[in-house]
């Protein structure tokens, strides 16, 4: 699986499962914000969450090229770019 010249750290840190994890409030946020821009224009929600799928691939590529937002629990923050600011009603 590893060729040679991998130190140990490498094997070790390759090894290495983060569990992504999102609270009830942010998939409430996510289902209102979905609801939303579906009934702005049909077919943007999809847009819509396509933004925070591919954040969550950047995050689970590399999850330390993101900012710890919380030292108390070590979580790690990446914003959105297409959609960045949920709507208000």
């Amino acid at each position: 699986m590893f060729k040679k010249g991998y130190s140990k750290k490498d094997r070790r840190e390759a090894k290495m499962v983060y569990k992504i994890e999102f609270s009830l409030d942010a998939e409430i946020d996510s289902d209102e914000t979905c609801e939303y821009y579906e009934n702005k224009a049909p077919g943007l929600s999809f847009r819509f969450l396509d933004d925070p799928n591919a954040a969550i691939s950047l995050i689970k590529n590399n999850p330390f090229s993101f900012h710890v937002s919380d030292f108390t629990v070590n979580i790690r923050r990446c914003n959105l770019t297409v959609f960045p600011m949920l709507p208000t009603t």
